[in-house]
C-alpha cells in the first residue's frame, strides 16, 4: 500500500555520525546555517511525494525507497553537474550529502541504483502516456512554499530563454534516412527483402552512414538519398510492418523526406519522390535516437535540441538590498519553438506560484506578438519591452481629437492626407490609403497604428528600468553553467524537462540559502539542537567511542 515516508526521522545515538567527530567537524555539521541543513528543509523535506502516487497505484505496490530522497538526490546531481556514480558516492560516504537526503543515522542505507532509474524511468514513461511531468509539479509546490514563507512578491517577473543542444550527431538528410533503416531493421531482426531491393538493403546494413558519405561524391550521396526512398517505402508496406518496433518512426521519415505519388494511369504502384529542402520542416526528425530533437538557426546560432524558457520574480529592490527572487516557472519544448508562445504559459505558471498579483513582466523583444499584448492588458500586467521585432516604419501614424488617422512622414516630416479605404469584404478590417508622391498607394490597419504608438511607449521608458530584464540573462547562464558547449547529456524532451527542473530546485535553494545568511549578517552559529561544548554529549561520545563494540545494538533511541 502506498503512504508517504517520514519526513523527520530520530537520530539513532549508538549510529549517529557526530559521535564519530572532531570539534571542528561537529561544529560544521551542525552549524544550522549549513547547507545540508538548508538543502533537506528547503528540498528534501518540501517534496509532496502524494504527487507521484499514480505511478504506484496500478497493483505496481509501493516504492521501495522514499520518493523525496530520490527528487532530492536528481536536485544534487544536476545542481553539481556530476556523473551518477559521482553521486552516489557522495550519498554513500559523504555526512554532509548524507544529512542534505534526510539520512541522519550512519546505518541508514541510500536508494539503490535500480531504485534511482527505475523511478526516472516511471516518470518519464508516465509523462508519455499522460502529458503530465509529475516532477515538475513537485517544483510548483515546493517553489509556492517557498514563495510563502520568505513573502516572494512576484509582483515584477522576468522572463528568457535558451537553446540547448542535444546529445546527438549532426546528422545530414542522408545519414538520417540511411540510420533509421539500420536501426529499424536491427531492432527487428530483418536481413533481407524479396527482390531487387535485398542488395540495397544489405549494403545499409553492412556499412555505416559515415562510411558512404566519406567515400562518395555529392552527386553520388544524392543518387543513394533518393533511391533509399523505394526501399523504405517497401519496408513500410511489407506484411506485418505495422507491429514492428520503430515503425512509426520509419514511417515518420518517410513521410518528411519523401512523397508518393500515384504511377501513370492512377495504378497502385507509387512513384517515390525526394522532397525539395525548402519542403523539410524544422520539426523534422534530426537523429534517429532522439526523435524529440528539432532545428532551429538563431542569428547563426544552428541548434538541434531543445529550448527552455525560465521565469524568475524581480521584485523591488536590488539583490544587494536583500530582495530574494526565485525561479517560479521554467517550461522546456524542442528548439522550433519561438519566445512567442511562451509569455501566455509562464505568466499563468508564475502566477500559480507567487504570493501576489502580477503587475510587471520583463522580456526582450522576441516575445512580443498582438497576441500577447492583448493578453498582458486582459490581465491587467504591464509589458515592459526594450523593443519589438521588425523594422520601424517610416510614417508615423496616430488619431486626432475627431478619429482621423494623421500620417507623417518622419523622413521628410511631411503630413499626408489619409483616407479611408472601402474593401467590398464587409468583414474586412478597416483601412486606410495615403499616397506619397509616386509610389503606390499605402495602406494601413488599426495594428499598424497601436504598433506605432507601442513603439513610441518604449522608446520613452527609462534605461534603469529596462536594465530590471537584463539580470535574467545571469539566471540563464547559471541554468546552464555545466553545459559550456550548450550540449547536453541527454536525449529525449522527458529527461530535458527533468534536467531543467531538477536545476531549478538547485538554484533556488543556493538563491535562499545565501539569501538568509546575508540576512543573518553571515553569523556563525552554535549547534543544532545540542549546546555547544555540552559536557553530556562530550562524555557520551568519548565513551561510544571507546566501548561501542561492547554493548552491540542500541537499546534506545534518542532524537535530537
Amino acid at each position: 500500500m502506498y503512504r508517504e515516508s517520514e519526513k523527520i526521522k530520530q537520530a539513532d545515538m549508538w549510529k549517529d555520525p557526530r559521535l564519530e567527530m572532531g570539534r571542528r567537524a561537529l561544529e560544521i555539521y551542525n552549524n544550522s546555517e549549513g547547507w545540508h541543513h538548508r538543502f533537506r528543509n528547503e528540498v528534501t523535506n518540501r517534496v509532496n511525494e502524494e504527487i507521484f502516487k499514480p505511478l504506484y497505484s496500478n497493483g505496481t505496490g509501493a516504492p521501495n525507497a522514499p520518493i523525496r530522497i530520490l527528487v532530492a538526490m536528481m536536485a544534487l546531481k544536476e545542481g553539481q553537474g556530476i556523473s551518477d556514480e559521482h553521486l552516489y558516492e557522495q550519498a554513500r560516504f559523504n555526512t554532509l550529502v548524507r544529512s542534505a537526503l534526510g539520512l541522519q543515522n550512519s546505518d541508514e542505507e541510500v536508494p539503490t541504483e535500480s531504485t534511482y532509474y527505475l523511478f526516472r524511468q516511471k516518470v518519464s514513461e508516465y509523462a508519455e502516456e499522460s502529458g503530465r511531468n509529475l516532477l515538475k509539479e513537485a517544483f510548483e509546490g515546493i517553489t509556492k512554499g517557498q514563495c510563502q514563507e520568505y513573502q516572494v512578491s512576484g509582483k515584477r517577473i522576468r522572463m528568457d530563454s535558451k537553446l540547448l543542444g542535444s546529445n546527438i550527431g549532426l546528422y545530414s538528410r542522408y545519414r538520417i534516412v540511411h540510420e533509421t533503416i539500420r536501426k529499424y531493421c536491427t531492432a527487428n531482426g530483418i536481413t533481407e527483402l524479396a527482390g531487387k531491393w535485398n542488395d540495397s538493403l544489405a549494403s545499409i546494413l553492412k556499412e555505416a552512414a559515415e562510411s558512404v558519405t566519406y567515400r562518395s561524391t555529392k552527386e553520388e550521396v544524392e543518387q543513394l538519398l533518393a533511391g533509399m526512398g523505394q526501399l523504405l517505402y517497401r519496408l513500410l508496406e511489407a506484411d506485418g510492418a505495422e507491429k514492428n518496433q520503430d515503425y512509426a518512426l520509419l514511417k515518420r521519415v518517410f513521410g518528411e523526406q519523401y512523397e508518393a505519388e500515384c504511377g501513370p494511369g492512377g495504378g497502385k504502384k507509387k512513384r517515390i519522390k525526394l522532397r525539395e529542402k525548402g519542403e523539410i520542416s524544422s520539426r523534422s526528425l534530426q537523429n534517429p535516437h532522439d526523435g524529440d530533437s528539432e532545428y532551429r538557426d538563431k542569428g547563426g546560432n544552428k541548434v538541434k535540441g531543445y529550448s527552455i524558457n525560465v521565469t524568475e520574480t524581480c521584485d523591488e529592490g536590488s539583490d544587494l538590498k536583500g530582495a530574494l527572487n526565485l525561479i517560479v516557472d521554467v517550461r522546456t519544448e524542442g528548439c522550433s519553438i519561438s519566445d512567442v508562445d511562451y509569455l501566455q504559459d509562464g505568466l499563468s505558471g508564475a502566477q500559480e506560484v507567487v504570493v501576489d498579483k502580477i503587475e510587471e513582466v520583463y522580456t526582450d523583444g522576441a516575445y512580443h506578438s498582438p497576441g500577447n499584448q492583448e493578453y498582458c492588458k486582459g490581465k491587467e500586467i504591464d509589458w515592459v519591452l526594450p523593443c519589438i521585432q521588425g523594422k520601424p516604419s517610416k510614417y508615423d501614424l496616430s488619431f486626432d481629437a475627431d478619429g482621423n488617422l494623421v500620417v507623417v512622414n518622419t523622413q521628410s516630416g511631411q503630413q499626408l492626407q489619409a483616407r479611408r479605404s472601402q474593401s467590398r469584404n464587409p468583414d474586412a478590417p478597416e483601412r486606410w490609403v495615403i499616397k506619397d508622391g509616386d509610389n503606390s498607394p499605402i495602406y494601413f490597419e488599426q495594428k499598424d497604428v497601436e504598433t506605432c504608438e507601442l513603439r513610441k511607449r518604449l522608446g520613452e521608458i527609462p534605461k534603469e528600468r529596462l536594465n530590471i530584464r537584463n539580470n535574467v540573462e545571469a539566471t540563464i547562464f547559471q541554468l546552464g553553467y555545466h553545459y559550456r558547449g550548450d550540449k547536453s547529456r541527454y536525449r529525449g524532451l522527458i529527461k530535458h524537462r527533468m534536467w531543467a527542473v531538477s536545476r531549478c530546485l538547485w538554484v533556488n535553494f543556493r538563491r535562499i540559502h545565501l539569501w538568509v545568511i546575508r540576512k543573518a549578517g553571515n553569523k556563525e552559529n552554535g549547534g543544532a539542537g545540542i549546546p555547544k561544548g555540552s559536557f553530556v554529549f562530550n562524555f557520551l561520545r568519548g565513551f561510544l567511542r571507546r566501548y561501542r563494540f561492547i554493548f552491540g545494538p542500541p537499546m534506545f533511541a534518542h532524537s535530537y
